[in-house]
């Protein structure tokens, strides 16, 4: 996003990160899941009673469909990836604390931005 900004200015990148919110909660749709933007053009998802295999699968999904959509803003054609760091806990019988689903979401979400981008990975789950 930053060259985005730049090329474009903030209102375009801020509308951007709108449209590429709401493609996210078209594919996040269960009550009780929550889609928020966690900080810059970063966003968490939360699945809660969603095991990891398939939170891998609805990231995997969300990242294909956003790949295909071409955005429309003020009249220029914008194209997005997604870079995802998934993490989770195997069982509801396992536990972990948020800060540290987080931190392996992060660890996951920086593996797959040095990996090339675009790209899901999954945290390794302990337990």
């Amino acid at each position: 996003f930053k060259q985005l900004n730049d090329e474009h200015g903030h209102l375009l990148g801020d509308e951007c990160l709108r449209r590429v919110a709401a493609i996210i909660q078209s594919v996040v749709t269960w009550p009780a899941d929550a889609v928020c933007r966690f900080g810059g053009e970063e966003f968490a998802i939360v699945l809660p009673n969603t095991s990891l295999i398939s939170a891998q699968a609805i990231a995997e999904k969300l990242r294909k469909k956003l790949e295909r959509e071409i955005l429309d803003i003020d009249g220029r054609e914008v194209n997005v990836t997604l870079s995802l760091g998934v993490s989770g806990v195997k069982s509801a019988t396992h536990k972990h604390s948020s800060e540290r689903l987080i931190s392996d979401a992060d660890h996951a979400l920086y593996e797959a931005k040095n990996s090339g981008r675009n790209r899901v990975c999954v945290a390794s789950v302990a337990g």
